[in-house]
């Protein structure tokens, strides 16, 4: 039985993408400078970027922040070069690698890889949980009534 991907992880999911969507249109709607040198001086092969003017902090953070939602996100595994590719398409207005049906079949796939994910941490959270309530209930002063509720009275 496969258990439902819960609303908080779906919601997370689309607000990575609405940022990611939003990265991609703010900057390819930012003019563009008149020189090669910006480029060459906003990164080098280090990843490491030159912030010096808003739009290159901007940029950075925009990408800093969905970079950082991505990996917080668990069974969610980023390929950078893949992402690099894809944000390089659409910046570029290159038309997608993928077709639409084949980046729904992808997603598909990551929901129901991230649904039994989360499914197994549930199984152990609630393994972890029954144990800890069979050893507090023995516990002097843990009282337990008959719905498996547990209670102390805590006298000061």
């Amino acid at each position: 039985m496969m258990s439902k991907t819960s609303p908080l992880t779906l919601s997370r999911i689309a607000i990575t993408i609405a940022f990611a969507t939003t990265a991609v249109l703010f900057t390819a709607c930012s003019p563009k400078e008149s020189t090669d040198s910006s480029a060459a001086e906003s990164s080098n092969s280090s990843g490491e970027a030159h912030l010096s003017t808003d739009e290159q902090k901007v940029s950075y953070a925009i990408g800093y922040n969905i970079g950082r939602d991505m990996a917080s996100q668990p069974g969610l595994d980023i390929d950078q070069g893949a992402l690099s590719a894809g944000l390089a398409d659409a910046l570029n207005t290159t038309e997608s690698q993928l077709s639409q049906e084949e980046i729904q079949t992808a997603f598909m796939a990551l929901q129901k890889r991230m649904a039994e994910k989360l499914a197994e941490e549930g199984k152990i959270k609630m393994a972890e949980g029954a144990e800890f309530l069979a050893k507090n209930k023995t516990r002097e002063g843990v009282i337990e009534t008959a719905s498996g509720l547990q209670y102390e009275i805590i006298k000061s």
